[in-house]
């Protein structure tokens, strides 16, 4: 009997793994300083909300990480961060049909950050370095939003 219960806990087990192992874990790194220069437009920022009351900033948007690249991560560089809250992606099919690539179905992302209740965000950046479409900037989706400005 207990072999016959050890078995499908081991499929289930094997069967978790391997589906964890197709999608990659997107990651969000606080940088320190802005992004050199460099970095090419690709991908977007979509939309930027600030919650006043909780001190939170969401940016949607999608990047150009491809699947040959390892590990996905969104730099983020804003002044007035002070910890990444959360990151989900999202499927993103009219970024993939629009470049015509199939790798970037995944590209979708909503990131929320922990402000400083101090901070009066005016700059924001947004890179990603991908194997095959290589250094890119995510560029704001609307005149209003912060921009960023690259040091070097």
């Amino acid at each position: 009997m207990k072999s016959k219960l050890l078995l499908p806990a081991t499929l289930i087990f094997l069967c978790a793994c391997s589906q964890a192992g197709k999608d990659r874990d997107l990651n969000v790194v606080l940088a320190q300083t802005p992004p050199e220069a460099g970095y090419q437009l690709g991908g977007s920022i979509d939309s930027v909300e600030i919650d006043p009351e909780k001190d939170i900033l969401t940016a949607k948007g999608w990047h150009m990480l491809t699947p040959k690249t390892n590990p996905h991560e969104l730099r983020v560089y804003m002044p007035g961060a002070e910890s990444v809250l959360s990151v989900a992606r999202m499927e993103r099919p009219d970024v993939s049909a629009a470049v015509g690539d199939p790798d970037l179905l995944g590209s979708g992302f909503e990131v929320r950050i922990k402000l400083r209740q101090d901070a009066d965000i005016k700059q924001l950046c947004i890179t990603v370095d991908d194997k095959h479409y290589g250094h890119r900037l995510l560029s704001p989706h609307t005149p209003d939003q912060a921009r960023c400005a690259a040091s070097g």
